[in-house]
C-alpha cells in the first residue's frame, strides 16, 4: 500500500493540548511531504483562524479543507475550488430558532470568523490564543448575515447551560438538511451537502487519487464523516470512543505524538526508512 495524500485534523489531533503544533510533527509532517504524500490540513476552524504556526509553512501544503467541509482552497491561486456552504436565510432561521439566554454563537462566512459579543472574542482568546485573534466581533449575528452578499460556511453554538442544548436541539428538528453532530457543550451546523469526508472525496477524485491511497486522521464526532470517505484511518487516543470504534490504527494521544506516530506508519507503508 501506498499512500498519496493524508488529511490532518487539527484541533485535539495536529494540535496538543495546549494548542500548539510540536516541533517534531512539523519536521515529520515535511518528511511525509517529501515522501511525495499531499498533507492537507482539514479543520473546523474557518480559513482566517487556521493553526498561525502553519501559516507561514506555505511550501508545506497547497489544498486547506476548512468549515468542516464547506470549502476547499488552493492556497497557491487563494481561490476555492469547492464550496457546499448554508444558504443565508437557512442560517438566519436556525439562530432565531435556537437563540436564548446561555447560547453564544458564531459563523464562518468568506473564511472569516463572526462571533456575537465581545465575550465569546475573549473566551477564544483565552482557549486559542493568537489564533482567535482575527474574529470579528459582531452585536447582531443574524443581521450580520442577512446583510452579507455570500452564504455560510458554517453556524457555531456554545452552550453555557442545558436549556440553550435542549432549546437548539429541538429547533434543529425542523432542518433536515443541515449536519449538526449536537456535543453537551457545542454544535457545529453545516449544510448536508458539506462534510470533511466529501470533501477529501473531491480531492482525491481532482488529484487522480485512489481511495486506498488515502489515509485520514482525527479526534472528533465530525471526524467520523472523513473516515467514510478515506483509505486508511488513524484515531487519537484522546477521541471520540465511536472514531476508535470505526478506525484502523487507534494512536497516541494528541500530547504524545500521535501524529508523529501516524506519520510513521505512513512511510514505513511507502517505503520510507527512519533516519
Amino acid at each position: 500500500m501506498t499512500i498519496r495524500i493524508f488529511a490532518i485534523d487539527m484541533d485535539g489531533t495536529c494540535l496538543n493540548s495546549r494548542n500548539r503544533i510540536d516541533p517534531e510533527t512539523i519536521v515529520m509532517l515535511y518528511r511525509a511531504k517529501q515522501a511525495g504524500i499531499e498533507i492537507v490540513p482539514t479543520t473546523g476552524r474557518s480559513l482566517s483562524c487556521l493553526p498561525h504556526q502553519l501559516l507561514p509553512l506555505t511550501d508545506l501544503y497547497r489544498y486547506i479543507i476548512s468549515s468542516n467541509g464547506a470549502v476547499i482552497t488552493d492556497t497557491e491561486t487563494g481561490k476555492d475550488i469547492y464550496n457546499a456552504l448554508l444558504d443565508r436565510t437557512t442560517a438566519s432561521s436556525i439562530i432565531r430558532k435556537s437563540m436564548c439566554a446561555g447560547l453564544a454563537a458564531a459563523a464562518h462566512i468568506d473564511h472569516r470568523y463572526y462571533v456575537q459579543g465581545l465575550h465569546l472574542k475573549l473566551m477564544g482568546s483565552f482557549i486559542y490564543g493568537k489564533d482567535a485573534r482575527k474574529s470579528i466581533v459582531v452585536k447582531d449575528l443574524r443581521n450580520t448575515i442577512m446583510r452579507k452578499s455570500s452564504d455560510v460556511e458554517e453556524l457555531q453554538f456554545f452552550f453555557l447551560n442545558q436549556q440553550a442544548r435542549l432549546r437548539t436541539g429541538k429547533a434543529l428538528l425542523s432542518f433536515p438538511h443541515v449536519y449538526a453532530p449536537l456535543d453537551q457543550k457545542y454544535v457545529e451546523i453545516f449544510s448536508a451537502d458539506a462534510g470533511k469526508g466529501k470533501a477529501f472525496t473531491f480531492l482525491q477524485n481532482m488529484l487522480s487519487i485512489d481511495r486506498n491511497e488515502s489515509a485520514c486522521i482525527g479526534d472528533g464526532e465530525n471526524d467520523i464523516h472523513m473516515f467514510h470517505h478515506s483509505g486508511l484511518k488513524f484515531a487519537m487516543g484522546n477521541g471520540h470512543p465511536e472514531l476508535k470504534k470505526r478506525a484502523d490504527i487507534v494512536v497516541k494521544d494528541n500530547s504524545h505524538g500521535g501524529v508523529v506516530q501516524a506519520l510513521h506508519i505512513l512511510l514505513h507503508l511507502n517505503n520510507v526508512t527512519d533516519d
